[in-house]
């Protein structure tokens, strides 16, 4: 029993400090966005419906002068005030030039304030794997379609 007690509040103690390291650094993201964003921020991210992106776009879309476009092979989450979704699938160079197109229209509206591309969509898939254009999905989805993109 005691050693339950010991893991519990060793527990505790981490979850606390994590907690508030959380905590300070969403204060911070929150000033650093007041300080740069301007009356009408818009920023663009690739790969936001899971992991860091999709992260961003939660804790980005609560700013009250931000704008999101979000890029991704999942577009399920909906539009609601001011972000918006795309569909782009890195590996198909149309879908890539569709979205860039959008994105360039979604960041030339609105008044004056930050504009950014946030590239984060990325995979990881075994050097031995290929597409029939003989390009690595790798390659494709991690330089070549952000590059296009930025572009």
């Amino acid at each position: 029993a005691g050693g339950l007690a010991v893991g519990t509040s060793c527990w505790l103690v981490i979850s606390s400090r994590c907690w508030w390291r959380s905590r300070a650094a969403n204060r911070r993201l929150r000033e650093l966005l007041d300080a740069a964003a301007g009356c009408d921020a818009r920023i663009v991210i690739t790969g936001a419906s899971s992991g860091i992106g999709q992260e961003l776009a939660k804790q980005l879309e609560v700013h009250p002068s931000v704008s999101l476009l979000l890029g991704s092979k999942d577009t399920k989450r909906c539009e609601l005030g001011r972000v918006r979704t795309a569909p782009l699938e890195l590996l198909d160079f149309v879908s890539v030039e569709r979205f860039a197109r959008e994105a360039h229209r979604f960041l030339m509206e609105g008044g004056n304030g930050l504009r950014l591309l946030i590239n984060n969509a990325a995979v990881k898939e075994s050097p031995t794997s290929s597409r029939e254009s003989g390009i690595s999905p790798t390659w494709q989805i991690n330089f070549l379609g952000p590059f296009l993109l930025t572009e």
